[in-house]
């Protein structure tokens, strides 16, 4: 059966740490090597930080990150 993982924050830039802690940790349990773990950190924050500007245009909201493996 997959482990899924799932992070719930507000649309925020403030959160992109947040998101990049949780990634990591991700990264981390399943054993990544340290490039690839860093690509899929920056992947991930990217592609967030693009939903909170084009997405919500600075407008207060929630949206969520996950992971199945």
């Amino acid at each position: 059966m997959a482990k899924r993982w799932k992070l719930t924050v507000t649309s925020d830039a403030s959160q992109l740490s947040e998101i990049g802690r949780f990634v990591h940790e991700i990264g981390l349990s399943l054993g990544l090597d340290p490039d690839s773990l860093f690509d899929v950190e920056l992947a991930c924050e990217e592609a967030c930080a693009n939903v909170i500007e084009h997405a919500y245009h600075a407008k207060r909201g929630i949206f969520s990150v996950s992971c199945c493996a």
